[in-house]
């Protein structure tokens, strides 16, 4: 996973998070060239994760593509 450290201040509710872009390794779908998971992959790539976190998480999609938002505020 790529990962990015975001800060944010939305109407008084500031704070960070941690931003997780999913990526596909399956050398045989990408053909030898690692990639952002593609929104049509993204349940299937964060599923392990989703199972152990709590409502902190949020998945959603951005400019860089399909990511996975976890508060830490």
């Amino acid at each position: 996973m790529a990962a990015s450290f975001v800060f944010h201040d939305t109407e008084g509710d500031a704070g960070y998070s941690i931003r997780l872009h999913p990526l596909v390794t399956d050398n045989m779908a990408t053909k030898f060239r690692t990639r952002l998971a593609f929104p049509t992959e993204f349940a299937e790539a964060t599923r392990p994760m989703a199972a152990t976190l709590d409502a902190r998480m949020s998945l959603d999609v951005g400019d860089c593509g399909a990511y996975v938002d976890l508060r830490m505020d």
